[in-house]
């Protein structure tokens, strides 16, 4: 029931609502009222506001509900996720509807919103973020707080080529310029990257490498996990995202050489500085126990790829690049993605099979070969 109070000369007016987010009743109040009788009629107004769920609903905005979405989401999911979850709404969503209203929010805007999503990020992204839209959305529908969600049958298509996202890789001279540059006894950065360029490993792959993974006889690599870091300082080594993901793949006798090298170099290293044993492939120079932050070995990537007038492709790219080389020398699609760790060979044909110059001449002249027309 509402309660009136003179307070300054003026009257106020506190009544109970019920936070369906946080499952508990809250008062809230208004002051400013001439009278208590229009401060009383107020007062009641708001409380069959409430009973109809329209003050609650009022209340929030795209971003505000949000905001207290994502604080009890993030208990439920994991840490990886919830960051994902938080970079969606903080990037994408709130700068273009934060300010809305929630129960003003139309189908046709939000539609708008993700088209135009599609104009600047790939389709990847903007399924992320229609997909904790959605989530949220259909929390406010389940609380009572809207009766409907509004993102559901949005159209996520787009046809436009521009669209699709190029992915970036070396022709082989730039790799082979990279490659020149790396010398194991540089330490750890060197042997990284060079390992990565010549195994097609995803980031998280590689520093998560131990010993046990390589056999050197068999000159097989085994990938069963990853790093994942949370934040600055919390680490993790877990199962990799997809279970094609785990996988062993040969080595070649270069790359097997390099691995010795560096097995010895580290050996004598943590020796030399009393950091005791580690079973990882690489470790950072501070910390014996863990692998480098891959912030650091980003930032030394960058640095050589400044010094030798390169394209910023990031590390990932360094896999990419890797991935083109098989295909340009004529290994198979299958080959290559189980090399990857892609779940099917369609995933690896959509992604690279129309990439290079090269690989479009060659198709052709084994047409025109065929046919007799050179």
């Amino acid at each position: 029931m509402a309660t009136v109070r003179k307070k300054d000369g003026s009257y106020q007016v506190r009544w109970i609502y019920y936070d369906r987010i946080e499952q508990k009743s809250k008062q809230i109040g208004k002051g400013g009222f001439l009278t208590a009788k229009e401060a009383k009629e107020y007062g009641k107004r708001m409380e069959v506001l409430n009973k109809q769920n329209k003050l609650y609903l009022n209340q929030y905005t795209v971003a505000t509900y949000l905001t207290e979405w994502i604080q009890e989401k993030s208990k439920r999911v994991s840490a990886k996720s919830a960051e994902n979850y938080l970079n969606a709404i903080n990037n994408h969503i709130i700068p273009a509807l934060g300010k809305k209203k929630l129960s003003d929010l139309r189908k046709i805007e939000y539609q708008k919103f993700i088209y135009a999503e599609l104009e600047l990020f790939a389709v990847k992204t903007v399924k992320l973020v229609h997909s904790v839209m959605s989530s949220a959305l259909n929390n406010a529908v389940d609380n009572e707080i809207l009766e409907r969600n509004i993102t559901l049958n949005t159209d996520l298509r787009y046809s436009n080529d521009k669209n699709v996202k190029k992915i970036k890789f070396f022709t082989k001279p730039e790799i082979l310029a990279f490659m020149e540059t790396l010398d194991i006894n540089n330490g750890l950065y060197d042997m990284y990257f060079l390992l990565v360029a010549n195994t097609g490993l995803r980031a998280g792959e590689a520093l998560a490498l131990t010993w046990e993974d390589i056999n050197f006889y068999k000159q097989e690599l085994t990938v069963n996990k990853t790093t994942k870091r949370h934040n600055s300082t919390t680490f993790e080594v877990g199962k990799p995202k997809t279970e094609s993901s785990i996988r062993t793949i040969n080595l070649d006798d270069f790359t097997i050489s390099k691995l010795r090298e560096w097995e010895a170099y580290q050996k004598k290293y943590i020796f030399q500085k009393g950091l005791g044993k580690s079973q990882y492939v690489f470790v950072s120079k501070h910390k014996k126990a863990e692998p480098p932050h891959y912030r650091t070995i980003l930032k030394n990537y960058k640095a050589r790829l400044n010094e030798l007038n390169l394209e910023q492709i990031g590390i990932h790219g360094l896999r990419h690049t890797h991935a083109v080389m098989l295909l340009e020398a004529g290994a198979s699609i299958k080959y290559v993605a189980e090399r990857l760790g892609h779940s099917n060979v369609e995933m690896t044909l959509n992604v690279y099979v129309h990439l290079t110059e090269k690989m479009k001449q060659d198709d052709m002249n084994k047409f025109v070969n065929h046919m007799g027309l050179g």
